[in-house]
C-alpha cells in the first residue's frame, strides 16, 4: 500500500505527507504521555 502511494506522488507531495505523519505521531506521543502522567498521578492520589 505505502509503496503504491510513494510511486504515485511526486517528491514535493511526499515531503508534505511525511511532515503530516511526523505531526500526527508527535501529537499522539504528547497525548499518550499526558494520559500516562494523569493515570500515574490519580493512582498515587488514591493511596
Amino acid at each position: 500500500m505505502n509503496e503504491f502511494i510513494e510511486t504515485e506522488l511526486n517528491e514535493e507531495e511526499l515531503e508534505d505527507t511525511n511532515g503530516g505523519l511526523v505531526a500526527v505521531i508527535g501529537a499522539s506521543l504528547v497525548l499518550m504521555s499526558g494520559a500516562a502522567l494523569a493515570y500515574i498521578y490519580s493512582k498515587n492520589r488514591r493511596r
